[in-house]
């Protein structure tokens, strides 16, 4: 007897575990932004440079 299974079926099952396992090893993980963005922090507009851009708050 081979350990190959004879059965579609089985074969099936066991592309969808592969695909499953493959899946959560592709998964980062949480993501968590903890350190400024490369080039500094976001600048903030005021209120005035907003006006002079078309945006109102």
């Amino acid at each position: 007897m081979t350990d190959r299974p004879d059965r579609p079926a089985n074969d099936e099952r066991e592309r969808e575990l592969r695909r499953e396992r493959l899946f959560e090893r592709m998964d980062p993980g949480p993501v968590t932004i903890d350190r400024e963005p490369v080039g500094g922090p976001i600048p903030q507009l005021t209120d005035e440079e907003l006006r002079e851009a078309g945006l109102d708050r």
